[in-house]
């Protein structure tokens, strides 16, 4: 039963979460839509409008590909090939190249050179995993961010940093739950 009512409440947590993710890109499109239908503002401001709505079209796209993704990784079963990871990595930096978050080009991509690093993985789980990490990143810092690939003591490593907001003492205690957000005031509006 604890079990249970622990999934329902991280089912819950996360159609709030969701929802509120869904919402915000569906009004500034609305406003947009609203305010060109008008035809009373200036003609040197509809472009600016046009790129805002196609800015958060693809917030909306991306917030359902996550969910549809979320949806698939619960039910699928992990497919895990040998890929060349310096290659998988570049791949999901380029696509944030266009990406509104990244408009001033802050990502930066060190790969430590050595021999090809050959991984056995589930792409689908990488992708997800990286891309997460990226944009928490940009959302959460106005500096450059660093993608670092490479081998240490340990293993193969892709490391994401950045010089952002940081956890608190309590934050830290959470952060490895499922939808969990910090309740920090200087955050909630990001």
């Amino acid at each position: 039963i604890s079990r249970e009512k622990k999934f329902q409440k991280q089912n819950e947590e996360f159609l709030t979460m969701t929802t509120h993710e869904l919402k915000h890109p569906v009004s500034v499109i609305s406003l947009i839509f609203e305010s060109l239908s008008r035809k009373t503002l200036p003609e040197n401001r509809i472009d600016e409008f046009l790129q805002k709505g196609m800015n958060e079209v693809k917030t909306l796209k991306k917030s359902l590909d996550n969910i549809l993704k979320l949806q698939s990784l619960s039910s699928e079963k992990k497919s895990v090939s040998a890929y060349n990871l310096p290659g998988l990595i570049g791949d999901i930096i380029s696509n944030w190249e266009m990406h509104e978050l990244n408009r001033d080009s802050r990502i930066e991509f060190i790969n430590y050179n050595g021999p090809p690093l050959m991984v056995h993985i589930s792409i689908t789980d990488l992708q997800t995993i990286v891309n997460n990490l990226i944009e928490n990143a940009l959302l959460y810092s106005k500096d450059g961010i660093i993608v670092s690939l490479g081998r240490d003591s340990h293993g193969i490593f892709v490391s994401v940093k950045d010089n952002g907001l940081g956890f608190s003492d309590e934050d830290k205690k959470n952060y490895q739950k499922m939808f969990f957000r910090s309740r920090r005031h200087d955050i909630q509006n990001i």
